[in-house]
């Protein structure tokens, strides 16, 4: 269980890639319309992706996740 994730938000993503390309678990890819999206299993939540969206798409959401 965690306590945290990552995800983009479709609205202010203008799907640059910047995130995709730093994420050092490759747990962004772009789903079948071309958008992209956060692999949960794959995210280790180190927050790269986030530092690297001059966009601020990229949110830290809080509560409990499975």
């Amino acid at each position: 269980m965690r306590f945290s994730r990552y995800e983009i938000r479709p609205d202010l993503c203008r799907a640059c890639g910047a995130c995709a390309k730093v994420c050092p678990k490759a747990a962004i890819d772009q789903d079948d319309e071309r958008r992209f999206v956060i692999i949960q299993e794959r995210c280790d939540g180190c927050g790269t992706c986030a530092g690297s969206c001059k966009l601020r798409a990229v949110v830290k959401r809080k509560g409990l996740f499975h």
